[in-house]
């Protein structure tokens, strides 16, 4: 089992702090053993931290918001018309063609336009 961290930057805070204060108690050689216990304090507390929880850290996924570049693209390929229904009026809105609730990316393969009803039409399904 692994320790999870929780804070950063505050686990490394609390080290100098304990082993400043320990430091002051036993001189030099408190120095150390401040050291030793206040890694020690953040290893278990992380460690009941994460077993509490229950929980693991998500994989990392691309942000929501689509790229500049993506966008430019799918526009260019599409020539500005909706995908469902053909047309070019009224603004036109990006879609992932596999929802990204459902695991889809902000490829180009997986980005269509679409007019802002046939969007609504579609919500967050699947539509091959």
């Amino acid at each position: 089992m692994r320790a999870r961290s929780s804070g950063g930057c505050l686990e490394w805070v609390l080290v100098a702090v304990v082993a400043l204060v320990w430091q002051g108690i036993g001189g030099a050689e408190g120095l150390a053993l401040g050291i030793i216990a206040a890694i020690v304090i953040v290893f278990f507390v992380g460690a009941l931290s994460g077993a509490s929880s229950g929980t693991t850290a998500p994989a990392a996924r691309s942000p929501r918001s689509i790229p500049q570049d993506v966008k430019i693209a799918v526009a260019v390929r599409d020539e500005g018309l909706c995908q469902h229904c053909g047309t070019s009026t009224g603004p036109m809105q990006y879609d992932h063609v596999i929802p990204y609730s459902m695991g889809g990316d902000n490829s180009v393969e997986n980005i269509q336009l679409l007019c802002r009803r046939c969007n609504a039409a579609k919500s967050n399904r699947y539509v091959g």
